[in-house]
């Protein structure tokens, strides 16, 4: 008879290959190399996060505190993934964030690679 540690050990080990396949395939950047990276740096707060049902995107609004490169508006939004989803940022209203964005289409996007970091 299969003993119900094996079980819950196969059921463990089934479900961390599961996560892992999900994950993100990036080495997230880090300093000097996330800021070169970037086309803006800032330190703001989260003012609100909006999702959208019908796109895997949340545009996220920041008041800006401090630009660190680019020119950006005292508010502005950020456009990443879902990071329920795919490999966005999990921004949390009312905390700050030092943000590394990149342009693409004229908006600013930013994800879990880009060397974001939680200031709270």
């Amino acid at each position: 008879m299969i003993s119900v540690k094996r079980i819950l050990f196969a059921l463990l080990v089934w479900a961390l290959t599961i996560a892992s396949s999900w994950g993100c395939k990036c080495d997230p950047l880090e300093g000097k190399a996330a800021f070169k990276e970037a086309d803006v740096v800032f330190t703001g707060q989260v003012v609100s996060v909006i999702e959208y049902e019908d796109e895997d995107m949340l545009d996220v609004q920041f008041k800006v505190t401090e630009v660190h490169k680019g020119e950006v508006d005292d508010i502005l939004t950020i456009r990443t993934a879902d990071f329920k989803k795919k490999c966005g940022y999990n921004f949390v209203m009312s905390k700050r964030y030092l943000v590394h964005a990149k342009v693409s289409k004229g908006r600013l996007f930013t994800g879990v690679c880009s060397g974001n970091m939680d200031l709270d």
